[in-house]
């Protein structure tokens, strides 16, 4: 092997050391962190900032409401058939079947039930979005990190799942909104 090479897989290999490092230590702080006033002034800096962007989500969604619906079982049924309708694949169908469920149940659990489902596109996506009759919430992370004790793992993975999920108040209620 050249001396080239093994430099340059040697500098690779230090980024990448670096890399880990950083993030298991960005890791440890914010797993580690105590509420200090600087957290609770950041994370209302933060609440703040989403707070300004929340009531103009990103583009309206051409298509319909589903019918009432008894619970998660019944959301999974009816959005199945949407997909199958609109000719998503079955790699995408699952995935927004799970993701929708696990906003749903977080609807039901901790929003009062679910008032309304509407599906359709938005911006050539096909969108789910699920309306709740809670108060919605404030936690400008919510989702994005991962689980661990204490944190739930429904909007994670939801997250994980799909292209973007969106979060704001309508007149209908509070409502996420799923792109796939």
């Amino acid at each position: 092997m050249s001396f080239r090479l093994r430099l340059a897989l040697f500098g690779a290999a230090l980024v990448a050391a670096t890399l880990l490092a950083f993030g298991w230590l960005v890791y440890t702080l914010v797993t580690n962190s105590q509420g200090t006033t600087q957290d609770d002034a950041l994370k209302q800096r933060a609440v703040d900032a989403v707070g300004l962007i929340a009531g103009a989500p990103a583009g309206e969604l051409d298509g319909s409401t589903l019918p009432s619906l008894s619970g998660a079982e019944d959301l999974r049924e009816q959005l199945a058939r949407e997909l199958a309708a609109d000719k998503i694949s079955e790699a995408q169908s699952l995935d927004l079947l799970l993701a929708a469920t696990e906003v749903a149940n977080n609807a039901i659990q901790y929003g009062g039930g679910i008032r309304e489902v509407r599906v359709g596109r938005a911006r050539g996506r096909f969108v789910c979005e699920i309306v709740d009759r809670g108060d919605g919430f404030d936690d400008p992370a919510a989702g994005y990190l991962a689980p661990r004790e204490g944190i739930g793992a429904g909007l994670w993975v939801a997250r994980q799942l799909t292209w973007r999920i969106e979060f704001f108040h309508s007149p209908a209620g509070f409502t996420t909104r799923i792109w796939l």
